[in-house]
């Protein structure tokens, strides 16, 4: 468990260079994948809402977060891409709970 904002942000500062190892290095993406792991389903306006960015902008966070194999998209049913959400994947939570366990 973290007990301090100093461990915390160190955490933080070791899980965005994880994620840039594995070559996401697109600004938020450390940020948005956190925000996957801890409310998988998030709709693109949503995790838009929590990062005070564009869905256009989300939306290239996650192209790169899903090329890297960290998160991906739940196609909707019925071809409506206003509907769609994302989530992590196994390799995206074992990358964030490496560094920020769940309270």
């Amino acid at each position: 468990m973290i007990k301090t904002k100093k461990e915390y942000l160190r955490n933080m500062f070791h899980l965005l260079n994880d994620v840039r190892n594995r070559g996401v290095t697109a600004c938020g993406a450390a940020a948005s994948l956190l925000f996957l792991v801890e409310k998988a389903g998030a709709k693109p306006d949503e995790l838009a809402g929590a990062l005070a960015a564009s869905k256009s902008t989300v939306s290239s966070i996650i192209d790169s977060l899903e090329s890297a194999g960290l998160a991906s998209r739940d196609r909707p049913r019925g071809g409506d891409a206003r509907t769609r959400t994302y989530k992590p994947t196994a390799a995206g939570i074992r990358l964030v709970r490496k560094w920020i366990p769940p309270e």
